[in-house]
């Protein structure tokens, strides 16, 4: 199928091109998690033309991820998520290649995982995913997005090279308000398509080798505000505060 007839659209954006959709489709990406995040994420990323995906989780469908898990149906509940996601990937676009972990993003698995990959985003659900993802990537000089919700609203932050870390803005047991638990608080679906979309589209513009600025943003759907905050490195992170830029 052709590359130029299926982007078209995005091929005639200002500054983006045809050498940026070749640059997509040259690149790899892995997404940590294939719930409400990461659904969208990979759907979004597969239609862009992202040509290489990777996807972990080792949870399966329930009932009650369906409103916001947009690649899942109700015949797909007790099936794997990692391997779903991988499955509907390629019935967007048989053409990339696709992934699928069925385990944790950890320290036993992670190097094989992400062999390769241009940049991680962080699909997860919990504060140590996270702060593993940071130590990481931030080790492998791989860029990272972080991205988390909970009711109406969530965050979104990327790492970048010579960027504050995310341990840098949330440092460990300083940050209660950060676990940003949908099992207490739950989560309306748009939350998580939204954060999705701004996380994908930042992964698009590293891939492509536009500037990415390293600024969070914070928003809430319901109460319609959306704010972003400048980050400043800490020189005394345990992450990253050795490390030059």
């Amino acid at each position: 199928m052709s590359l130029l007839e299926r982007f078209a659209r995005q091929i005639i954006i200002h500054g983006f091109g045809e050498a940026g959709q070749r640059r997509l489709r040259e690149s790899s990406v892995i997404i940590v998690g294939c719930g409400a995040l990461g659904n969208n994420m990979a759907g979004l990323l597969a239609r862009a033309g992202v040509g290489r995906i990777a996807v972990c989780d080792h949870d399966v469908v329930e009932l009650s991820n369906l409103p916001r898990q947009t690649l899942f149906f109700e015949g797909d509940i007790g099936e794997n998520k990692a391997a779903l996601t991988a499955e509907r990937l390629k019935m967007i676009d048989e053409d990339i290649d696709v992934r699928a972990f069925s385990e944790r993003f950890d320290v036993s698995t992670a190097d094989a995982m992400a062999d390769g990959v241009q940049v991680i985003l962080d699909a997860t659900d919990n504060i140590t995913s996270r702060y593993f993802i940071n130590e990481f990537a931030v080790t492998q000089r791989i860029p990272w997005i972080f991205s988390g919700v909970a009711a109406t609203g969530g965050l979104v932050m990327p790492v970048v090279a010579g960027g504050p870390c995310f341990e840098c803005v949330y440092p460990r047991g300083a940050s209660p308000a950060l676990v940003l638990n949908t099992s207490e608080y739950g989560v309306l679906n748009t939350a998580p398509a939204f954060a999705a979309t701004i996380a994908s589209t930042l992964a698009m513009k590293l891939l492509v080798g536009a500037t990415v600025e390293p600024v969070l943003l914070s928003f809430d759907l319901w109460e319609q505000v959306f704010e972003t905050f400048e980050v400043e490195r800490d020189p005394n992170c345990p992450t990253c505060g050795g490390l030059s830029g």
